[in-house]
């Protein structure tokens, strides 16, 4: 099967053969088998089946042309007979997608395309489905992303510079609480205001830059997984200027400020530089620790 030439082994027997595959809308795959059988002269056939569809195949080999045109699972099937004797080899292909958006650009009838993106991250999101990629393009999105609940990535193709979640102090810019595991990529997020989690709520933040958020604890984050991200000018009024309850690893907090934990408050840090952080007194608070607690 595959680029990597791999097959699935193939013994007449009555037990079948199975396989759990992925693959994306649009790709183009080849499926193959390998048998054995008790007699090298021994004459075998081929039926090549593709959502119980039979295929235009009678060998070992099928190309499976055109590709997956749809998300979803898509079972390819290969009955192997040899007399009386017969064998399946099933593979069942978990087909995702990229979903395309565009800010201010999307169609009348978006479907994720590129030529058809949706105008919001939010659309993209409540139409993917577990695995896809959520690509999108540079500009200013705001109000409050809400992450599915299915696993997926939303990454930007443009990065940091030129891709924005702008909550405009009127909520946090990310929120991931029906699926931690939900990866937000290539991002700035600013302007966010909550309680827990100003930027971002849960979540894997890679590549990201967290600015001007503020929250009660954790400013930037809370409860999240930050990877390659910087953290900067954000500040909470009791734990966590920066992050709190989070793991963060490869990033800068700088210039952010709580009263404990100016930059990160019980959290774990690895490989990451924290300056210019300072626990000052909020409200009734005292103060602990500027650069983590």
């Amino acid at each position: 099967y595959g680029s990597d030439g791999e097959v699935l082994p193939l013994i007449l027997s009555s037990s079948p053969v199975e396989k759990s595959l992925s693959g994306r809308v649009g790709e183009a795959r080849t499926f193959s088998v390998t048998t054995k059988v008790a007699e090298e002269d021994e004459e075998l056939s081929y039926e090549w089946r593709v959502n119980g569809v039979p295929a235009d195949c009678c060998s070992a080999e099928f190309d499976f042309v055109p590709a997956f045109v749809q998300r979803g699972n898509c079972v390819v099937e290969c009955v192997v007979q040899s007399g009386v004797s017969a064998d399946v080899c099933k593979w069942t292909v978990a087909v995702n997608a990229e979903l395309h958006v565009a800010c201010g650009g999307g169609s009348a009838n978006p479907d994720g395309s590129v030529e058809r993106p949706f105008a919001s991250v939010s659309d993209a999101c409540v139409a993917a489905i577990e695995g896809d990629t959520v690509l999108v393009g540079p500009g200013v999105y705001r109000g409050t992303l809400e992450g599915p609940s299915v696993t997926i990535e939303i990454r930007s193709t443009g990065g940091p510079d030129v891709t924005v979640l702008d909550a405009e102090g009127a909520g946090r810019c990310f929120l991931a609480s029906q699926n931690p595991d939900v990866c937000l990529s290539g991002f700035t997020l600013r302007n966010g205001s909550m309680g827990y989690g100003g930027g971002a709520y849960g979540g894997i933040i890679t590549n990201c830059v967290i600015s001007n958020c503020l929250a009660t604890v954790g400013g930037g984050a809370y409860g999240a997984l930050l990877c390659d991200c910087r953290i900067v000018c954000c500040g909470a009024d009791s734990d966590g200027g920066g992050i709190a309850d989070s793991f963060a690893e490869r990033c800068v907090l700088s210039e952010c400020l709580t009263a404990f934990g100016g930059g990160a408050s019980y959290s774990e840090l690895e490989n990451c530089l924290v300056i210019g952080n300072r626990a000052e007194a909020y409200f009734a608070y005292k103060s602990w620790n500027g650069g983590a607690g």
